[in-house]
């Protein structure tokens, strides 16, 4: 008895004296780890398994090479080879984002090949992750901001999910490390993200992940039509060009001035260059007629098509004219010449 009494103050003294924020390491798992039979215990959002890839550079005859390696995150089974990834239920194609260091999420199916090459695994994906930035390790996550809004620390806003485990979702306070401004902004834009890291205690006794690495969702841009683009009047809309710094660089629906619009424009511009009651103001569908009118009607101010719908020239009877270009979505004009 005397033992215990004795025993007693030096463990309460030793649970006071432990800082929470010098607690370092993840925190224990009590699930398990999901195989490709186990139908989705920790993801309720399909049947599938997350994997990293990277694609098969030996050479030989397709199927049996140059596919890809699939390795399961957060376990220590083995890399393993499938010859294609099927990305029809993402609603991707391999020119969506690069391959090699992405992460994946689908199941093993079974795929037929031509010759004496037999049925072989293949992996239908249902979502992909494109690389963020970092070097991964330590522990896969997905992070999902709750957009919960506290009015004091710590705020547990954000849920974790080990990958491929069936453990309970926690609840934490924040992401720190050298790549947290660059996940804390992927996470405030789509609301959920996958990180490699570290989950340590902070302030408050409240959880935080240490994130080496993040990789964000892969959506496909649905090209932009004109179907549901509404212009104001004297306007349409078209598909329109424009330059690019990444592909795929697709043409945009864009309203446009109506040929009527710009004839108004050229119109009203050519027409105000002289206030003088004593002027005919004419408009003609060319240069030459015009001109042809210009000889026979005294102080003749007119305006004419050049050539293409947005280029057009004024003049002063037949002694002098400009030649001027309407921006068809601007309005603006640039004077091009003058003879």
């Amino acid at each position: 008895m005397r033992s215990l009494l004795l025993a007693l103050p030096i463990l309460s003294l030793t649970a006071c004296g432990a800082d929470p924020g010098d607690a370092a390491g993840d925190v224990a798992d009590d699930g398990t780890e999901l195989s490709a039979s186990d139908d989705a215990k920790g993801d309720s959002t399909s049947s599938a398994l997350y994997y990293t890839v990277r694609p098969d550079l030996r050479r030989c005859v397709f199927p049996l090479c140059g596919g890809y390696w699939l390795k399961k995150l957060n376990s220590t089974v083995d890399e393993i080879y499938v010859p294609e990834i099927d990305l029809t239920r993402a609603g991707l194609d391999q020119s969506d984002f690069d391959v090699g260091g992405s992460v994946v999420r689908g199941t093993l199916t079974s795929r037929t090949y031509d010759g004496s090459f037999g049925t072989r695994k293949i992996l239908s994906a249902n979502a992909a992750w494109a690389v963020g930035s970092g070097t991964p390790s330590g522990t896969y996550y997905k992070l999902t901001d709750t957009r919960i809004v506290c009015f004091r620390a710590p705020c547990l806003s954000i849920t974790e999910d080990k990958l491929n485990w069936s453990t309970a979702t926690l609840r934490l306070s924040g992401i720190t490390g050298a790549q947290a401004s660059g996940a804390r902004a992927a996470l405030a834009a789509d609301d959920e993200i996958l990180v490699a890291g570290t989950n340590r205690y902070g302030a408050g006794g409240a959880k935080n992940v240490v994130v080496t690495a993040f990789w964000t969702r892969v959506q496909r841009s649905s090209p932009s039509t004109c179907a549901n683009v509404r212009c104001a009047a004297g306007t349409s809309c078209e598909m329109i060009q424009v330059v690019c710094i990444t592909t795929p660089c697709n043409p945009v629906p864009t309203c446009v001035m109506t040929e009527a619009h710009l004839v108004e424009l050229a119109k009203a511009y050519g027409f105000s260059k002289s206030s003088d009651p004593s002027y005919t103001k004419a408009y003609f569908d060319t240069e030459a007629a015009a001109y042809a009118a210009a000889t026979t009607t005294p102080s003749l101010l007119w305006v004419a098509k050049d050539g293409a719908p947005t280029k057009f020239v004024w003049g002063e009877n037949d002694l002098w004219a400009e030649r001027f270009e309407i921006d068809r979505i601007t309005g603006d004009v640039r004077v091009t010449g003058e003879h």
